[in-house]
Formats: C-alpha cells, structure tokens, sequence
C-alpha cells in the first residue's frame, strides 16, 4: 500500500512539473500569453459580421464573409528612428450585394501589456495607427492598418473581429482620445463569442 502511494504521489508530482513546464513555455512574459488568447494560426478565415445598409443606417442581417490577412512589412517612417508596421486585411464583398456594406473591426494593439493603440495610452509608447481603406464597386474590399512605431518596437499585434451597429455605439460613449484602454476593456472584443482573429506584427 506504501509503495502504491508513493507511486502515486509520484506520478501527480510529475504531472504538475510537466503542466508548470508546458506553461511556462506558452508565457512570453507579454499580455497576449497570459490572456489565453492565441494568434490565428491561418492567414485566410471567414469570420461572421454584421450587413448594413449606409442609406437608411440600419442593419440589414449577419453574414459570414471570407478575409485575408497579409503582413506588408517594415518601413522607415518618414520620423527618424521611427518605422511603420503595415497588414492588410482584404475581404469578400459580393455578398453585400452590390449596395449594402459588410461591417468589421479592424485595430492593433500592444502584445506586452493589451493597450489599444486606439486609446490615448499608445502615445506614452510612441505610437499611432491609422488606416487606409480600398473600394470595389464603391464597397470596402481591403483595409490596411498602419502602425507608426520606434525602430526597435516589436510588440504590435493586428486585430480583425465582428462588429455591428450596438459595438459601434458602444464605442463612441468611450473617450479613446484621453483615456487608455486595453483590447479586453473595449466593446467590439469578445462581443460575439470567439468571432475575433490575433496576428502578429513581425513576420512569421
């Protein structure tokens, strides 16, 4: 009886080692490791968002459309000692048919602590983000989000995920231009369920 609960004692001792090792080796030390939330492993997804229609301003159903993620790369800033971290998410528009408009968040933030580079929290780190929209068909197809950082920043993380007209109002009751938010703490995270996607800001 000893013996088998010495081998027992054993045996849990060797499973906590092992969960505390494995742990420790998914932790980076940053926000993003310790969130739980996992970069998206494929770089083409469909995520589901809301349908609307700019005329009247209302929404018109939840659609399912494909989107692609492409890091663009690192260039110079037109500051010195600044660069720019470029990812363009591009999307299908044919189900908007023709002349509503397919909805979606679109943003980056900070991998070591979770701040929105939306949030007036990204200035202490240096850092902006702004946006270039493409059309087709006078529709939204691609948007490109732009991160002007120091040379030596590598924390940006790019975010994409559901949004519709109730997240949008949500967010202008906030004061992104005087306070700081973490992604977890604004109204497009986490809306709907699991319908947001994590990539990285570095090449893979």
């Amino acid at each position: 009886m000893k013996r088998l609960r010495m081998v027992v004692a054993m045996a849990v001792a060797l499973a906590a080692l092992t969960a505390s090792v494995s742990a420790a080796s998914r932790d980076d030390g940053s926000w993003f490791a310790s969130s739980g939330i996992e970069e998206s492993v494929s770089e083409n997804f469909e995520m589901w968002t809301m349908m609307a229609d700019p005329k009247t301003k209302k929404e018109v159903r939840e659609v399912c459309i494909p989107v692609s993620f492409t890091f663009d790369g690192e260039s110079p800033a037109f500051t010195e000692g600044y660069k720019q971290v470029r990812a363009t998410f591009s999307y299908g528009t044919d189900v908007a048919e023709g002349k509503y408009v397919c909805m979606g968040w679109f943003s980056a933030f900070d991998r070591y602590t979770g701040l929105s580079f939306e949030s007036a929290g990204a200035e202490r780190l240096g850092v902006s983000v702004s946006y270039e929209w493409s059309s087709e068909k006078k529709l939204r197809s691609s948007v490109t989000v732009v991160v002007t950082c120091p040379a030596d920043y590598d924390g940006t993380m790019f975010y994409c995920g559901y949004e519709d007209l109730a997240i949008n109002a949500a967010w202008h009751q906030l004061d992104p231009a005087n306070k700081s938010y973490r992604i977890d703490e604004l109204p497009y995270f986490g809306w709907h369920g699991d319908r947001y996607y994590f990539f990285s800001g570095s090449p893979r």
